[in-house]
C-alpha cells in the first residue's frame, strides 16, 4: 500500500509537469482562471482547499448562491492565484491549487467512482490522501447536531468537515437557493428553489490534509464568516421557563446583584405573551403589566433581554397587530381568519416581522429566540432559511442603530454559521448528559457551530420521578455544570418549568452557591479573552473551543479525550462530569497535557508536565483549568455587567514560560453591538510576551492603522506575572517600574500606564 501511494504520487508530480509544459497549447480557462468548464462538468477553485464541482447533462449550472455556499464568486488571493494551475489536455481537465491535485476525464457521464479524482497534499505535517468522487470518508471526526433535545447522553453526530483522511465532500444539489448572482447582495436576496427540472451535481470538495485550521478557513470563503456576536450574548445570561411577573424580574436582577453575581442578558419565556398559546406577540398583561417600563429599567441597568418566539400560527385575531396586519395583507380583519405561516412569502414575512417584531424592539427588546423548527406545510418554513430571516430581520429592523445580527436558534446545517449563537435544545438533568455535552460543543467546531449555548444545568429532571415527588435538585451536577459554562460559548441558566428546578444560585445550599459563584466570577474576569477570541473566530475562522488534534494533528493523544478542549489559545480545560466522592465534592479527571509547553493549574499554580497524561482531582470549587506558560491570558477587574464598556484597566496574566517562547495575541475591542467592526470600526493591541535567559519582555502595541477609538485614553495595563520568585527588576520603556510581589501566592504585580508602551522584567 505505501509503494502503491508512493506511485500515485510520483505519477501525479509528473502529471503536473505534463500540465505545466503544455497549458499554452490546450484548451484555455475562462478569463477569471478560478473557473473553466469541460463537456458537461464546470469547476471553480474558491480556495487552496475548496473546489466547486458542478455536471449538468445540459449545461443548466447554478450561479445564484445556496443557503449553503453564500460566496460562489472567488476572490482568491494573489499567491493563490500565482500558484493555480488549471490546464486541459484533450478531454482531461487537470487543477493543482496547492492542496488539491484534482483530475478529470470528460467522459460523457456524470461523476461517479474514480472521475473526478484527486491527491491532497499538505506538506507541513507531510500528508498525502487519494481521494474520488462517492468515495465514503471512514475517519470523519464528527461535527454537530440540529439540537439536543431530549437527550440524556452520548447520541452520534452528523458528520463534520474534518477527517483525519483530510478531505470532506458536501453534496449542495438539493438545498434551497438564493435569488441573486451577486455574493455581495447575498442579504438582501430572497430564497427560492431550485428547478424541478434541474439535474445538476452540485458539490464541493475540501482538501487539507492535516492542516485542520485551514479548512474552517476555506468554509467560510465558501459559506461566510462567523459573525462576532453582540457582546452582551458572551456574557452571563439567566433564563427559566416560568410565569414571572414584573416584580418577579426586578427582584431577580436585584438578586443577582446583592448576592454578587454578574449578569447581562434576561430571557422571558413562553409566558410573557398572552395565554393559553406557546405561540403569539402580544404582552401578557397579567403578569407584565408595565412591560414596556420593565425594558427600559433593564436598559437603564445595563441588562439586555430576548423573548421568546414561537411563531408558527401567525398572527391570530387575538393580537392586538391583527386588525393592521390584516389590512396591510389585503384581507378584512373582520372575517377573523388566520393567514397560515409562510417563510417563502416576502410580502407576508417582511409584514408581519415589521407589524409583530419591530415595534417590541423598538420598546427594548434585543433580539429574538425561535425556538421553533419549522414545518413542512410550505417549503420555505424550514430552520435554515428561518434563521437567515431572523438574523437579517435583527440587522434591519432599526436601521439607525446598524446593529449587528443576532440569532438564538437550533442549527440549521451547513452554512448556519452565519447565525450564532446556536440554542441547543431541551436535554435531561443527568451527569451523562453534562459529559456529552463537553464533547458536542468542541466538535461542533468541525461544523462551523463555534457558538452552542448549552441550557447550564440541563433542561428536565424527569428520568427519575422520586426527585420530581420529592423536589430533589442536584445541586452538585449544577456547580459542574456551571464549571463547563465559564469556559464554554455562553453561560446560559435555564430550566423547565417545575417549581423545584428554580436554578437560581442562592436557592441552594452556601456551598453550591460559592461554588457557582467562583464560575460566574471567572467568566466575568476573562471576559477580554473571550471576547478577543471571538475576533479571532470572524477574522480566521479560529473556534473559541476546540479539540486539541487543531493543534497536534499528527499525535495520536489529541484524539483520546474527548472531555479536554482548548478554550482559546491560551487556556486547556476539561470540566468535571462525575459525583465526587467525599465531603468537599472531590472528584477526578484525566487530563492530557500537550508537548511543547509549560502547563498551570489556574486555580493553584501548580506546574504539570507536558506530554503525558494525569489524573488531576479538584474539589467543589475549582475544576481542571490549565494556562499555557508564557501566553498573555486578557482579563479585567471584575463587572457586575461583564459585557459592559471597554473597561480602563486591562490585566495580563502570564505564567512562567520556556526559553525562547514568543507569543502574540490581540486585544479586540469595539462598541458591542453594531456592524461597525466589519468596516474597520474597532481597535486592535497586540500583546507580544517574548522570553530570553531571565528576561522577559510584553510588548503593548496598538494597530496603528485603526483609530483607538475603544480604548479608554486612561487606560492601563496589569501584568501579573504567576507562580513566580520576586523579581529583580522591571522597566517600563526603559524606566524603573513599581513592582508588588504577593509572597504568599507568588505573584508579581507590575503596572503600566498607557496603551503602548513594553515592559522588561528580570527573575
Amino acid at each position: 500500500m505505501k509503494f502503491l501511494r508512493v506511485a500515485v504520487i510520483l505519477l501525479s508530480l509528473l502529471n503536473i509537469n505534463s500540465v505545466r509544459g503544455s497549458a499554452n497549447a490546450a484548451t484555455a480557462p475562462t478569463p477569471d482562471k478560478e473557473t473553466i468548464k469541460i463537456g458537461h462538468a464546470r469547476f471553480t477553485v474558491l480556495a487552496r482547499e475548496a473546489i466547486r464541482m458542478e455536471y449538468s447533462p445540459t449545461s443548466n449550472f447554478v450561479d445564484e448562491p445556496s443557503l449553503f455556499a453564500s460566496k460562489r464568486t472567488p476572490k482568491l488571493s494573489p499567491e493563490e492565484k500565482a500558484s493555480l494551475i488549471i490546464a486541459v489536455n484533450g478531454n482531461v481537465l487537470t487543477i493543482k491549487t496547492g492542496k488539491i491535485l484534482l483530475t478529470y476525464t470528460d467522459d460523457g457521464v456524470p461523476f461517479h467512482s474514480g472521475n473526478p479524482s484527486a491527491v491532497i497534499t499538505d506538506s507541513k505535517h507531510r500528508f498525502t490522501q487519494n481521494w474520488t468522487f462517492g468515495q465514503k470518508n471512514t475517519d470523519n471526526l464528527g461535527g454537530t447536531l440540529r439540537s439536543l433535545d431530549l437527550v440524556a447522553g452520548a447520541v452520534p453526530l452528523d458528520e463534520g468537515l474534518i477527517s483525519k483522511e483530510g478531505w470532506h465532500y458536501i453534496e449542495d444539489s438539493g438545498r434551497d437557493l438564493v435569488s441573486t448572482t451577486s455574493d455581495e447582495d447575498f442579504e438582501n436576496a430572497w430564497v427560492k428553489a431550485r428547478s424541478p427540472n434541474t439535474d445538476t451535481i452540485d458539490g464541493f470538495l475540501f482538501g487539507y490534509g492535516h492542516d485542520y485550521h485551514s479548512a474552517l478557513r476555506a468554509l467560510a470563503r465558501v459559506s461566510g464568516e462567523i459573525p462576532i456576536p453582540r457582546r452582551y450574548t458572551l456574557g452571563a445570561w439567566y433564563s427559566r421557563w416560568w410565569p414571572y411577573t414584573s416584580d418577579d424580574y426586578r427582584t431577580i436582577v436585584k438578586e443577582f446583584h446583592d448576592h454578587d453575581f454578574p449578569l447581562d442578558t434576561l430571557v422571558m419565556d413562553m409566558d410573557w405573551h398572552q395565554p393559553p398559546d406557546y405561540t403569539g406577540l402580544t404582552w401578557n398583561r397579567t403578569l407584565l403589566p408595565d412591560a414596556e417600563a420593565l425594558l427600559k429599567d433593564f436598559h437603564a441597568a445595563g441588562l439586555h433581554i430576548t423573548l421568546n418566539d414561537h411563531p408558527q400560527n401567525g398572527v391570530q385575531p387575538s393580537e392586538t397587530t391583527y386588525s393592521d396586519f390584516m389590512q396591510a395583507m389585503g384581507q378584512d380583519p373582520s372575517q377573523n381568519t388566520i393567514i397560515p405561516y409562510d417563510a417563502g412569502n416576502q410580502h407576508y414575512i417582511e409584514t408581519l416581522l415589521g407589524m409583530t417584531h419591530t415595534p417590541l424592539e423598538k420598546e427594548g427588546v434585543d433580539f429574538w429566540w425561535l425556538d421553533w423548527d419549522g414545518d413542512s406545510h410550505f417549503p420555505f418554513n424550514t430552520l435554515d432559511w428561518m434563521n437567515e430571516l431572523y438574523f437579517r430581520h435583527s440587522m434591519k429592523s432599526i436601521p439607525e442603530l446598524n446593529l449587528r445580527g443576532q440569532s438564538f436558534s437550533r442549527w440549521a446545517g451547513w452554512g448556519d454559521q452565519r447565525h450564532p449563537i446556536h440554542f441547543s435544545g431541551d436535554t435531561k438533568i443527568l451527569w451523562s448528559t453534562l459529559a456529552f455535552e463537553i464533547p458536542f460543543t468542541s466538535t461542533a467546531a468541525n461544523s462551523g457551530c463555534f457558538y452552542w449555548s448549552n441550557d447550564i444545568g440541563g433542561f428536565n429532571d424527569d428520568t427519575d420521578p422520586w426527585n420530581a415527588i420529592l423536589q430533589i435538585r442536584q445541586g452538585e451536577l449544577i456547580a459542574r455544570w456551571t464549571q463547563f459554562g465559564a469556559v464554554s460559548p455562553v453561560l446560559r441558566l435555564h430550566s423547565a418549568n417545575h417549581a423545584w428546578l428554580d436554578k437560581r444560585p442562592w436557592t441552594y445550599g452556601s456551598d453550591i452557591e460559592e461554588s457557582m459563584k467562583i464560575s460566574f466570577h471567572l467568566r466575568a474576569e476573562i471576559f477580554p479573552y473571550i471576547y478577543s477570541s471571538a475576533w479571532s473566530a470572524h477574522h480566521d475562522a479560529n473556534p473559541l473551543v476546540k479539540p486539541l488534534y487543531y493543534e497536534y494533528p499528527e499525535l495520536s493523544e489529541a484524539y483520546q479525550n474527548p472531555q479536554e478542549y482548548f478554550f482559546g489559545d491560551g487556556l486547556l480545560t476539561a470540566p468535571v462530569v462525575q459525583k465526587g466522592s467525599d465531603s468537599n465534592y472531590s472528584a477526578a479527571q484525566t487530563v492530557w497535557f500537550p508537548p511543547g509547553h509549560r502547563w498551570f493549574g489556574w486555580f493553584d499554580g501548580k506546574e504539570h508536565a507536558s506530554n503525558q497524561s494525569e489524573t488531576v482531582v479538584n474539589g467543589l470549587n475549582s475544576f481542571p483549568l490549565f494556562a499555557r506558560g508564557g501566553f498573555p491570558i486578557l482579563m479585567q477587574p471584575y463587572a457586575e455587567r461583564m459585557a459592559g464598556a471597554n473597561p480602563e484597566k486591562i490585566i495580563v496574566r502570564i505564567f512562567p514560560g520556556n526559553e525562547g517562547d514568543h507569543f502574540k495575541t490581540s486585544l479586540y475591542e469595539d462598541d458591542g453591538e453594531t456592524r461597525g467592526y466589519l468596516s474597520g470600526d474597532y481597535s486592535l493591541t497586540q500583546i507580544e510576551t517574548h522570553q530570553v535567559g531571565q528576561t522577559l519582555e510584553v510588548s503593548f502595541s496598538p494597530n496603528s492603522d485603526i483609530a483607538p477609538t475603544y480604548s479608554p485614553q486612561s487606560r492601563t495595563y496589569e501584568v501579573q506575572l504567576m507562580a513566580s520568585g520576586a523579581l529583580k527588576s522591571a522597566t517600563v520603556d526603559g524606566t524603573p517600574a513599581a513592582v508588588y510581589y504577593d509572597s504568599k501566592y507568588h505573584i508579581n504585580y507590575v503596572t503600566v500606564p498607557g496603551r503602548q508602551a513594553k515592559l522588561s522584567v528580570a527573575f
